[in-house]
């Protein structure tokens, strides 16, 4: 989570210069790494607040939950059908016979 006022260095009229925190690392001489931030963009790197920051966080947080949710329901979904043709499997073990389908 990124907000402006703690790494920002310079404003330009569509978007903001700011440190990213990382040392470059084709020149190893640990001057400031800067990335270019749009105003407008939908999806940005930093925000000029600590609240918008975190709004945006937690929008992707809770989308996060919704797409791993339906992950385990499908996860879920599959390990049954796969359990209930292990008990198929070991109906036959025990009888000797194959169900018909």
């Amino acid at each position: 989570m990124v907000h402006l006022y703690s790494c920002g260095l310079r404003e330009t009229p569509c978007g903001w210069w700011i440190d990213d925190g990382s040392l470059r690392s084709w020149g190893g001489d640990g001057s400031i790494s800067e990335r270019w931030v749009s105003k407008k963009g939908k999806k940005r790197y930093a925000y000029p607040t600590e609240r918008e920051a975190l709004e945006n966080y937690a929008a992707r947080k809770r989308r996060q939950i919704t797409i791993l949710s339906h992950q385990i329901s499908h996860a879920e979904a599959g390990l049954e059908e796969a359990e209930n043709r292990l008990m198929e499997f070991k109906a036959e073990d025990i009888f000797g016979e194959e169900k018909a389908e």
